[in-house]
């Protein structure tokens, strides 16, 4: 059977810890017309537990770069399958590097009820669905010299006491800088901001820490003083 020209019977598998979210993807995709094949917790995955029928399988799990991620792990598991992943929203390299582990598809959990229909009928299909404003996000973070200092001294292991005393700042301060600029890089902690900038193949380069002088933006000359 199809409809709208999309094979209408499809059968998806759940990987999940349960919870709303899990019920309301549940409903959603039976809501679709999607058939459900299994339904199971990470630590069942890991356990060895059936996972077979699944023309898709949508993954419930916060996305993490490439150690210790859901996808990799269902990737690893189902070498075959066709995988959608739920996620809360975020702007993070780590999308990437699910991408580059076999994600095919990706919600925000705050956009199931409108977009995961349509987003695993793409993916059975063959594409590659992601949310329209990941490619409005690509774009380099324009950071503070201050949060570029700090982010500098992380990159080369320092700890927060050690980078306020050498920026003869509170430790606060200091936790106040990484804070925001852990949020323009779209990262949660200090690995994932090592990795995001220092990273061979997918890094942003150490180059984003340059300080620029007083007045002086990227890719813009100081103004001219007036008088």
């Amino acid at each position: 059977m199809r409809a709208n020209g999309f094979q209408k019977d499809l059968s998806f598998g759940l990987v999940g810890p349960g919870g709303s979210l899990a019920a309301l993807v549940r409903k959603v995709a039976e809501g679709g017309g999607f058939r459900l094949a299994f339904d199971i917790s990470p630590e069942e995955l890991e356990s060895g537990h059936r996972v077979q029928g699944a023309d898709v399988v949508l993954v419930i799990a916060p996305l993490a770069p490439r150690d210790g991620s859901v996808v990799g792990r269902v990737r690893a598991r189902l070498p075959e399958a066709r995988i959608v992943a739920c996620s809360r929203p975020v702007e993070s390299p780590t999308i990437r590097w699910a991408l580059e582990l076999g994600l095919d598809g990706l919600i925000w959990s705050d956009r199931v009820e409108q977009c995961l229909e349509p987003t695993v009928r793409a993916v059975h299909a063959g594409q590659v669905v992601v949310p329209r404003d990941l490619l409005q996000s690509k774009r380099v973070p324009e950071f503070t010299n201050r949060e570029k200092q700090a982010l500098s001294m992380v990159i080369m292991g320092l700890t927060n006491h050690e980078i306020a005393e050498k920026l003869f700042v509170s430790e606060n301060t200091v936790k106040s800088h990484l804070y925001t600029a852990y949020k323009k890089l779209g990262v949660h902690s200090r690995a994932e901001a090592q990795r995001l900038i220092t990273d061979p193949d997918q890094g942003l380069g150490a180059g984003i820490l340059a300080i620029t002088a007083p007045g002086l933006t990227r890719g813009r000359p100081p103004k001219k003083a007036q008088g």
